[in-house]
Formats: structure tokens, C-alpha cells, sequence
């Protein structure tokens, strides 16, 4: 006789925190949580984010290897570099040679998010909503070669602007007259009094 299935089934999924918006963990907090873990360990922290006992890092924590600050993913005890040094877990700490393709992204992305601090505020936001939603590297890459070009047309008719007048404001100035190929004028003679005329200078006599 097979054996009878309970009364009250489940129609729809547990969702954790569903009701509960302000207790759900942050996506950049969930991103790359599982980075260089093993299995055992993936499959730990998965459940924890599964059923809502996942609680993010509020601050970085000290590396058991290199005593630094630098971990910033819950539940782990190693910094990202120092697992790929010693080829361990982040989590257990046990020997583990992981895929180096999520620790090189992890750093095209912390060399593309200090580019972006020079960009116009329109672009880093374009770049940095890509970078949330965990799209391709090469698309916030174009993001930013548009944007330094556009700065560099800006730049390259600014200074064309600046040296047209510079030119303008030097043809404008007349030149010294000591300067070479200026023609200095001649100066102007005092005119001589006109000479009296003859008839003049006899009535003077007789008087």
C-alpha cells in the first residue's frame, strides 16, 4: 500500500523575509559570497542565504593570514589574496584550489571603480548600474572609452577657443616702435615763420 501524502501541501516556495523588506540582505552584500570557498562550504552559506540566517559584514574584518583588515565577505576567515597565495578555503581554511576567474574579475572591477571616480556623473552611474547587475566587464569598459572621449573632445576645443583668442587679443596690440620690422615715424619740424614782405619794413623806416 503506497503510503498517503499529507493533507497540506505547500502550494508556493518558503520565500525568506517576505514579508520583511528591511531585514533582506543588500545584492552587493550577496555578491560574491561563495568566492573560492569549497563545496562543503558553498553549500553552508547558500542555506544560510536561503532560509534568512545570511547576516552581511557591517565592517571588514582581520585576515587570519596576513592580519589586515581586508575581509570583506561574511563568514569567511581569509582575504581574497591570501587564498589564492595559499591555495585555501575562505571559509573552513582547508586546502582548495579554486577557479581564478572570479578573483580576476574581482580585481578588473576594484581597477574599473577608481576609473570611474573621474568620470561625469552620468557616465559612473551608467557604469556603475552595469556593475550591479553583474554584466559583462567589457560593457563598463565602453561606458568609460566613451566618456574620456567625449572629455577629450571638450578639452581639445577649449584650448583651441583659448589659443583663437590669444592670437586675436596679439594682433590687436600695436607694435613698439623699437620693435624690429616697425617702421618708426619721422619726426615732424617746426615750420618757419613766413619773411616779411618788402613795402613792409620802408614804411616802418619813414615813420
Amino acid at each position: 500500500m503506497p503510503p498517503k501524502s499529507g493533507h497540506h501541501k505547500n502550494t508556493t516556495a518558503w520565500v525568506a523575509h517576505q514579508h520583511q523588506e528591511y531585514k533582506k540582505p543588500s545584492a552587493e552584500s550577496l555578491k560574491g559570497a561563495v568566492d573560492h570557498c569549497c563545496e562543503k562550504c558553498v553549500d553552508v552559506i547558500e542555506w544560510r542565504q536561503k532560509y534568512g540566517k545570511y547576516k552581511a559584514l557591517a565592517a571588514a574584518t582581520k585576515c587570519h593570514c596576513c592580519r589586515e583588515k581586508t575581509v570583506i565577505k561574511a563568514y569567511h576567515g581569509l582575504c581574497q589574496p591570501c587564498c589564492w597565495k595559499k591555495q585555501l578555503c575562505a571559509k573552513c581554511e582547508k586546502p582548495f584550489v579554486g577557479d581564478s576567474s572570479g578573483f580576476a574579475r574581482e580585481q578588473r572591477e576594484a581597477e574599473l571603480r577608481q576609473q570611474l571616480l573621474r568620470l561625469p556623473e552620468r557616465y559612473r552611474r551608467s557604469a556603475e548600474r552595469k556593475l550591479t547587475k553583474g554584466e559583462d566587464l567589457v560593457e563598463v569598459e565602453k561606458v568609460i572609452e566613451r566618456a574620456l572621449n567625449r572629455k577629450g573632445r571638450r578639452d581639445g576645443d577649449a584650448d583651441a577657443d583659448a589659443s583663437s583668442g590669444d592670437e586675436e587679443a596679439t594682433a590687436a596690440v600695436p607694435a613698439h616702435p623699437g620693435a624690429s620690422g616697425a617702421e618708426s615715424p619721422k619726426p615732424v619740424l617746426p615750420k618757419e615763420p613766413p619773411a616779411p614782405a618788402a613795402g613792409d619794413s620802408d614804411s616802418d623806416e619813414v615813420m
